[in-house]
């Protein structure tokens, strides 16, 4: 599993805080943070990465092995060198 960037409450912090020191509503810097990291537009969720979890544990994935997962909204894709 290779997760991007999911809406957690350790980023849930880090926006509180770029909140405060920048004078900015929490949404706002909770998109900030996104804009930041070249994202997609959104947050992934939790439930996100537990739908993908259940995925490779079902037998669906019975045949799937050594594979890395990424779950990053693009984010891989949005990098530009």
């Amino acid at each position: 599993m290779i997760p991007g960037y999911i809406l957690t409450e350790v980023w849930c912090e880090r926006a509180e805080a770029l909140a405060a020191a920048e004078s900015l509503p929490f949404d706002k810097a909770l998109q900030v943070i996104l804009d930041r990291q070249r994202m997609r537009g959104r947050w992934g969720t939790a439930r996100e990465v537990g739908e993908a979890v259940a995925f490779l544990l079902s037998r669906q994935a019975g045949f799937v092995s050594g594979a890395a997962l990424r779950i990053d909204g693009g984010q891989l894709a949005a990098v530009t060198y």
